[in-house]
């Protein structure tokens, strides 16, 4: 065999974390709307000499027996939801107010309309499901405004929620990887073990793919009919 028909280790490292991707994104990432919808609830302590509030908490609710979205929250000031999912912020102090402001109005209010502000007293909670038209997109940040108020000591921070778990994403990526995938094929065609992964590659972009226009084809006709 010819010594530029062997690729070295970091090409088919390279092909081999492509596969691995193609499948993480058949388990999880191939559109938000595959799970069912999770309510994520953010606490906040609205206590202390301020500005900023003294922390934050994130609590999740999933449907019992779905299957809820894959993110697993820690940070309150960079929450990472999916789409379907529900935002809700509260604070720990029965006495303040709270208000939010929604800067792109990825959130619907309880009539089902987009909407930029959310009020709540009393430590109830306030918010919204993630509105239909919300694109999912990992690169995006959504800037919201919390303002409360505890007697005369108020409280503010300007935290972001990613909505991500896009089909649109997802399709962007599984045709990175075809390319390369394609590419590393062309320069070494002769080898067995670039040709076994390269077509278990194509196999797995296509189930993929064709799992989210399947998907696709059942939002449009749920919306068609609802």
């Amino acid at each position: 065999m010819p010594f530029d028909s062997i690729p070295d280790p970091a090409h088919i490292r390279r092909l081999a974390f492509a596969l691995t991707v193609v499948f993480l994104y058949a388990v999880f990432a191939s559109d938000a709307n595959a799970y069912t919808p999770t309510t994520w609830t953010i606490v906040i302590d609205a206590s202390g000499p301020g500005p900023r509030p003294a922390g934050y908490t994130v609590n999740r609710l999933d449907v019992v027996g779905g299957t809820g979205c894959p993110y697993q929250n820690t940070d309150a000031l960079l929450l990472k939801i999916c789409k379907n999912d529900k935002v809700q912020w509260q604070t720990k102090q029965a006495s303040a107010d709270l208000w939010i402001f929604d800067e792109g109005a990825i959130l619907d209010d309880p009539s089902g309309n987009r909407t930029h502000f959310f009020h709540g007293t009393g430590g109830q909670p306030a918010g919204g499901f993630t509105d239909g038209n919300t694109a999912a997109d990992i690169t995006t940040h959504h800037e919201y405004f919390i303002f409360i108020s505890v007697g005369q000591t108020p409280y503010f921070q300007d935290p972001k929620i990613i909505v991500g778990g896009g089909g649109k994403i997802a399709g962007i990526l599984l045709d990175n990887i075809q390319n390369d995938t394609n590419e590393l094929l062309a320069k070494y065609p002769d080898n067995p073990d670039v040709q076994k992964l390269s077509k278990d590659v194509d196999k797995d972009v296509r189930a993929v793919k064709q799992s989210l226009q399947l998907q696709d084809e059942s939002k449009q006709d749920y919306k068609d009919h609802n």
